[in-house]
């Protein structure tokens, strides 16, 4: 019956491409990576202080995103700088930063959590349409994230920031999707559960936007998506979208 209701949905709103977010939209990055960085804390004998070192090291892990999505952090130092940040600020500052930071990368793969309703809604969406993935995260580690769950076999592929040199909400990835997958601005929807990079970067192309939005967080000033959700499985009740442009 989803099935026949995702078939019905997009071809009344003419999709044929939706991209995706990975990160907390299809794969439970909050909660692998509370798993991977205990994991590497443990490794390294590092205390933990009954979870305010990892509460520090999600501010620290935001401000450097923030500011790679603003050119200011090259994707290369974003790696290793949270860690010299959280070793310094737990006083482990003697340990190799890059070597810890790498540590926590491998652990990632390990954990592939889903978010709720994910693998239905690819699967019933797959049918009718191509699915794409457009995410900020790191080449290599995405790529082996994605393969390591159920989500893979719906993806025809997937993009990263560090893949095509400019992280969302920059033009390039979007252009690079829709070459990927044969389509158009109009007849294309992201989405994504970041309104600065997923919202914004479609919007600014044109392209629908729906936002994931689990928590119910209040929208951000300008930054208006095409429709909200706060279950995936929403996706496929939405009514007939009109086209862009």
């Amino acid at each position: 019956m989803a099935r026949w209701r995702a078939a019905r949905t997009l071809r009344g709103m003419t999709y044929t491409l939706v991209l995706f977010d990975l990160d907390d939209t299809l794969l439970d990055f909050t909660g692998t990576q509370a798993v991977a960085f205990e994991a590497t804390v443990a490794r390294y004998d590092i205390d933990g202080q009954g979870g305010a070192l990892y509460a520090r090291y999600q501010e620290y892990n935001r401000d450097c995103w923030r500011r790679h999505e603003r050119g200011e952090l090259s994707k290369t130092l974003l790696r290793s700088e949270r860690w010299r940040l959280i070793l310094r600020s737990a006083g482990a500052g003697h340990l190799p930063h890059e070597q810890v930071a790498e540590s926590y990368l491998e652990e990632l793969p390990r954990h592939p959590l889903l978010v709720a309703g994910a693998v239905e809604v690819c699967a019933a969406l797959a049918e009718q349409v191509t699915l794409g993935v457009v995410t900020n995260g790191f080449e290599s580690v995405q790529h082996r994230r994605l393969a390591a769950s159920p989500l893979a076999e719906f993806i025809s592929f997937m993009l990263t920031s560090e893949g095509v040199g400019t992280p969302k909400p920059g033009r390039p990835l979007f252009d690079r999707a829709l070459q990927l997958g044969e389509a158009v601005t109009h007849d294309s929807v992201m989405i994504g559960d970041n309104p600065s990079s997923d919202i914004a970067g479609a919007n600014a192309i044109g392209m629908h936007s729906i936002w994931f939005n689990p928590t119910g967080a209040a929208p951000e000033p300008g930054v208006a998506a095409t429709h909200t959700v706060r279950r995936l499985d929403e996706l496929l009740e939405l009514p007939r979208m009109p086209r862009v442009g």
